[in-house]
């Protein structure tokens, strides 16, 4: 991270990454941005403690008609991944959906998410997965993907805005407003 001091340029942090990512605090996000993502992403984030059963009972139901149709089980039907499930996600790039593997995976995910769950609060699950979620265009976190789509800082985003940017994590190639 740069920045200025008195007309000088000084580093106060050098990152190296491929990743273009502003961290934003939790505390400069509008309120109606946290609640469009606890209602898209995850509606029984407060209720639950890093795991939802329902959703992945519902899931692995939807996983194992894809299998009985034929297809490799993986499809329509939502994922059965928490927020706090998608932030580990997103932090260890671990994302194998097929055969034992992905089972194995996703067990590992669940105790890592119940681990996650014991040490930090919702807020800061939420604000780590608003900042590390990938948006298409290479927009990292949500402050990039603002600037990116709306020109905006994240605090002037209106609810439609968050929610068109929201939607692009689910298929970010096929989400994305600019390739339509």
């Amino acid at each position: 991270t740069k920045y200025y001091s008195e007309g000088e340029l000084v580093v106060y942090e050098e990152l190296h990454s491929s990743e273009n990512r502003v961290w934003l605090s939790i505390n400069d996000m509008p309120q109606h941005l946290l609640d469009i993502t606890v209602a898209v992403e995850d509606k029984r984030f407060y209720q639950h403690k890093g795991f939802d059963p329902i959703r992945t009972a519902s899931a692995t139901i939807q996983y194992a008609i894809n299998k009985l149709k034929g297809n490799d089980g993986v499809g329509s039907g939502g994922g059965g991944s928490t927020l706090t499930q998608q932030v580990i996600k997103n932090i260890t790039k671990d994302d194998e959906t097929k055969g034992w593997e992905g089972i194995i995976r996703k067990f590992k995910e669940i105790l890592r998410a119940f681990y996650i769950e014991r040490k930090y609060d919702k807020d800061q699950i939420l604000e780590y997965y608003l900042n590390i979620a990938h948006f298409g265009n290479g927009c990292d976190g949500m402050y990039t993907a603002a600037k990116y789509y709306f020109d905006k800082e994240v605090s002037e985003l209106t609810m439609n805005e968050c929610a068109a940017i929201l939607s692009i994590t689910n298929n970010p190639r096929d989400f994305d407003p600019y390739s339509q």
